[in-house]
């Protein structure tokens, strides 16, 4: 396998993981606005990078980062 295919490959990869967590949010998303989700907290779920502005006057209770990782955010 050359340099190139491998790279193709890995962007194929990829977009497939990228596309796969998209579609779990948009799910997440639906079921809580249609409300069967099956989480037992509600709690609002927003893109931080949209806007800072987003969260004045709001306590985020946790931030997850990309790896899946969640950490509490107390204060």
């Amino acid at each position: 396998m050359d340099y190139i295919e491998m790279v193709e490959k890995v962007r194929e990869e990829l977009l497939q993981e990228v596309n796969r967590r998209c579609d779990a949010l948009i799910r997440n998303y639906q079921e809580e606005e249609q409300g069967i989700s099956s989480r037992p907290e509600n709690q609002k779920r927003i893109l931080a990078w949209v806007s800072p502005a987003t969260l004045k006057g709001k306590k985020p209770v946790s931030m997850t980062f990309a790896s899946g990782e969640t950490i509490a955010t107390p204060t």
